[in-house]
């Protein structure tokens, strides 16, 4: 399921579609946000890392911060003292 959530933001945003593929990111990433499936985790790190891209201006995407994403994805920042989590 995460997957095919993943697959309908990419098919949006290359149809130039953004805000409705944000908004495919953003459902998937609440849906499945706390899941400990290693599957499921790549699928929601690629949806954040596109979804990041596509919140900058369309002309230039940006990779989200990388504290932004370890918040999303694990409630927590992603470094500490310079080094990330392990």
């Amino acid at each position: 399921m995460a997957k095919s959530i993943l697959d309908k933001g990419i098919a949006l945003g290359r149809l130039g579609r953004h805000e409705e593929a944000i908004a495919a990111y953003d459902d998937l990433l609440s849906r499945f946000g706390d899941s400990d499936d290693r599957a499921t985790r790549e699928v929601l790190t690629r949806a954040a890392a596109i979804r990041g891209g596509l919140s900058g201006s369309a002309t230039a995407p940006r990779m989200p911060d990388r504290s932004w994403l370890a918040r999303r994805m694990f409630g927590r920042s992603a470094t500490r003292r310079g080094r990330p989590h392990r």
